[in-house]
């Protein structure tokens, strides 16, 4: 087995968390082992599902390795994803996140191994820090529907994707070309796979090009490529690029403080985002019991009255 280890082995040996890299190259070849390991999962039939970062140790050679089989599944027989929040969230495949019925797929796995390298990136690899970067709205964002229990997501991600957006291509500066480059390229591929099924769920044909790019990452050999490219590539920093945590949670914050603002970006939906709209809805709506208990206004009685109701028991008897 080339890149990866099940999670009972760890123990055996000495790994260290991914953050441990030592600048943007040592990132960027760990991110190279950990393709070659998910395409020798995928060839051997099976898909991981649960890429992210603390699936992803450095061993004592420096390599990466993927680690922890617990949600991987037969990729012939593997089904959708439950309706609830499981799994690693934060770098869940954006299609994933917006559609709980879809059923995991290979580049599922690999988009979520993009979002691992962009976070590394975004928190410990020296940059310009461009404004529009919202790393909790990006990752972390979840809608909750009151009504089925369903999570769903990736709102951020989609902006991240967005035709007009230029955060990405333009503005993002890494300080070191082939960083920089790369981040780029693989940022495209998915770009290109986010308008494919846009221009699917809006009934339009997509473009060649948008085709061609979303053939690529039927497999690792695109997103390999690209890797390899960058590491023999010259413009690598001589000295280390890797920083302290650019954006780090703050630590005056008391716990209270810190749940409150994980909350929000935490949306609660009495309307599933499945569920049909208009008038047939908002009939559905009126004859579902917990809407209309969630809908109806909370009557707070006067103090007195509280206290009297806990005391009548006195006078009972």
């Amino acid at each position: 087995m080339v890149g990866y280890i099940h999670y009972r082995t760890v123990q055996c040996e000495f790994y260290v968390p991914l953050n441990m890299f030592k600048d943007s190259k040592h990132l960027t070849q760990i991110i190279h082992d950990i393709i070659i390991a998910i395409q020798d999962l995928y060839d051997r039939g099976i898909l991981h599902r649960d890429i992210s970062i603390a699936n992803i140790m450095i061993a004592v050679d420096g390599g990466g390795r993927l680690i922890d089989l617990d949600l991987s599944r037969d990729r012939h027989e593997v089904g959708a994803r439950r309706s609830v929040r499981t799994g690693t969230w934060q770098f869940m495949s954006t299609r994933l996140l917006t559609t709980p019925g879809k059923v995991h797929e290979l580049c599922d796995d690999l988009e979520s191994l993009w979002f691992v390298f962009l976070y590394e990136g975004l928190h410990f690899v020296n940059h310009n820090k461009p404004r529009g970067i919202k790393m909790a709205s990006i990752f972390d964002h979840v809608d909750v529907s009151l009504t089925t229990g369903t999570h769903t997501g990736g709102l951020g991600k989609i902006h991240l994707y967005d035709r007009n957006s230029v955060l990405m291509t333009r503005v993002l500066d890494f300080g070191n070309k082939p960083f920089t480059t790369l981040i780029s390229q693989i940022y495209r591929l998915f770009q290109t796979l986010n308008a494919y099924h846009t221009a699917q769920d809006n009934e339009e044909d997509p473009d060649d090009s948008i085709v061609e790019n979303v053939r690529k990452l039927e497999s690792c050999v695109e997103i390999k490529r690209l890797l390899g490219e960058a590491l023999n590539s010259e413009g690598w920093p001589v000295s280390c690029d890797k920083v302290q945590d650019q954006y780090p949670p703050s630590r005056r914050l008391t716990p209270k403080q810190k749940e409150t603002i994980a909350l929000s970006y935490v949306n609660y939906s009495l309307v599933p985002p499945s569920e049909p709209s208009g008038a047939k809805r908002k009939r559905e709506e009126e004859d579902d019991p917990q809407v209309l208990e969630a809908k109806r206004p909370k009557v707070i009685k006067p103090l007195w009255k509280r206290i009297w109701s806990k005391c009548t028991f006195l006078f009972k008897g």
